[in-house]
């Protein structure tokens, strides 16, 4: 009996297949993806010595690889194009259909080794959080045996048509019904799902677990836990390209243009404190304190406390959706408010959520920022400049901030020898501090850039520099835009010799940046809010 249960662990079963699916009853349909996804375990078992041998994989990661290409082989099969709009979605932002491998031989509408082995590399490298080289030659060898085993299987292979009917979105369509496709999306499909899972079960866990460490047991964890899965829905990207659920969504559904940009515009979700003022039987109408615009919230979108009156306080997310505002998680209400309270978020003209500002409004502040950057250009000659250290740094952007507010005919001459200090010659050190602005954004700070930009110049790199200069470049702390500058402007030869890769970083490193840090392509939200 023992054993058997062992073999058992050792297979997938339809409740696991299910569990990737956005329904709950199975047909022969599912029966044979099923067995599909056992005889690829079996394989990627057998000829684990070529590659997955080297990854510290459990029965579970052979299992969710098995299952992650019995599904793309279906999304093939029944045209259901989850993976076709991600190719689309490389081609339109980096240039080509996947990173990496020679496309020469690529059939686009086809099973390619290409794609198997993009997918072997991709839940290899998210499941043992590495950057494995993509090239090596024993990826591309397990891609070609699988597709070996697939191909013969193409015209026997059954299919559906219930993801047609599934991703078909109407105009009137009630929004929540929507939401609920992109819980499965986010959750369960067969690349998103697979990447978001974990991190939403991370995330949940380790803010609960900071919660009980304050001893913080009054706090309501589910309608917390709620929000944090909210943003996978709508504003977390994914290292798919830095796809977004909603981005994705919108291009596979059958839906009208005005569904689509709906979807892609639910990026825009706010939070904020709002200021309850009255109701009718299709909105609920609050203010933001440092707003004096009302906002009307679809009632259809939660059913508000009947013992709340105007002047409560509603904490709560709003979603834009097809011209509405909604709300898309748990409200909070707080009656009577203290004054000081509503005060101090009225006066905190940065704690305004940017995207409940008058579309006018906006523009205003994207063009104040714009106006701003060109004069940090102006200033020190390029978009960052690298310091000693933060004392230097700080006393640079005061001076900057001196030369911007002397922008005028009768002060431009007294501000120029200022100017002159800042516009220094090439950074010579590997340690510093950089002020950086990013358009449409602001001012940023970085320790990396000053030592990424000495490396660069170096004639020679050791392995470990090598490694420091791979993934400070693809890190957080610069971000892309910041990043094209630099790799546009300082020698780049190091990127094609580093870490013995066999594909160019430099050809790749708009995916590459796209894939270790997709969060940084996110909206464009200033930091700066003034228009004038």
């Amino acid at each position: 009996m023992a054993r058997k249960r062992k073999l058992e662990k050792k297979r997938i079963f339809i409740p696991e297949w299910l569990e990737l699916k956005p329904y709950d009853q199975h047909t022969s349909y599912d029966e044979y993806y099923v067995r599909l996804a056992n005889k690829i375990l079996t394989v990627l078992k057998k000829n684990k010595s070529i590659f997955l041998a080297q990854i510290p994989y459990t029965i579970q990661d052979y299992k969710s690889l098995a299952l992650m290409i019995s599904s793309y082989f279906e999304d093939f099969i029944s045209e259901i194009g989850i993976w076709n709009a991600f190719i689309q979605r490389n081609k339109q932002e980096c240039g080509f259909l996947l990173p990496f491998y020679d496309l020469s031989q690529y059939e686009y509408d086809y099973l390619n080794m290409e794609d198997l082995s993009f997918i072997i590399w991709f839940h290899a490298s998210k499941t043992t959080e590495s950057f494995y080289n993509p090239d090596y030659m024993h990826i591309w060898l397990l891609g070609g045996i699988i597709k070996n085993m697939l191909e013969p299987l193409i015209d026997e292979a059954p299919t559906t048509e219930y993801y047609d009917e599934y991703f078909k979105i109407a105009d009137d369509v009630n929004f929540f019904e929507v939401k609920g496709k992109l819980s499965w999306f986010a959750q369960f499909s067969y690349l998103l799902g697979f990447e978001f899972s974990p991190q939403i079960e991370t995330d949940i866990t380790n803010f609960m677990t900071k919660q009980l460490e304050r001893n913080d047991t009054n706090i309501d964890f589910g309608k917390y836990a709620y929000a944090i899965v909210d943003d996978y829905y709508y504003k977390k990207r994914s290292s798919f390209c830095a796809y977004t659920t909603t981005e994705w969504m919108a291009d596979v559904v059958y839906a009208s243009d005005k569904i689509k940009q709906s979807l892609r515009d639910t990026e825009k979700r706010v939070m904020g404190q709002f200021i309850y003022l009255k109701q009718d039987e299709t909105y609920y109408y609050v203010k933001y304190p440092s707003l004096e615009t009302e906002f009307r919230i679809i009632r259809e979108s939660f059913v508000l406390d009947s013992s709340t009156k105007k002047g409560d306080l509603l904490i709560a997310h709003l979603i834009p959706w097809m011209g509405e505002w909604w709300v898309s998680g748990s409200v909070m209400i707080y009656p009577d408010p203290p004054q000081k309270q509503l005060e101090e978020v009225k006066q905190d003209y940065m704690s305004t959520p940017f995207f409940l500002y008058e579309e006018e409004i906006q523009q205003k502040i994207y063009s104040s920022n714009k106006e701003m950057y060109q004069l940090f250009i102006e200033f020190f000659g390029k978009p960052f400049i690298c310091t000693k250290n933060n004392y230097q740094a700080s006393k640079a952007l005061e001076a900057f901030m001196e030369y911007n507010n002397k922008q005028s005919p009768t002060n431009k001459s007294s501000s120029s020898k200022n100017q002159e200090k800042w516009q220094e010659e090439e950074w010579k050190e590997q340690e510093g501090v950089a002020i950086c602005y990013v358009p449409s954004i602001g001012t940023m700070m970085s320790e990396v850039i000053p030592e990424v930009v000495y490396l660069l110049q170096q004639e020679e790199l050791s392995d470990d520099d090598e490694n420091m200069l791979f993934f400070s470049i693809f890190g957080d702390a610069i971000h892309p835009e910041t990043l094209t500058y630099i790799l546009a402007n300082y020698p780049t030869h190091h990127l094609d010799e580093i870490l013995d890769f066999d594909f160019s970083v430099l050809e790749n490193q708009a995916f590459i940046k796209r894939y270790q840090c997709p969060n940084d392509f996110g909206l464009r939200i200033p930091n700066i809010r003034t228009t004038s």
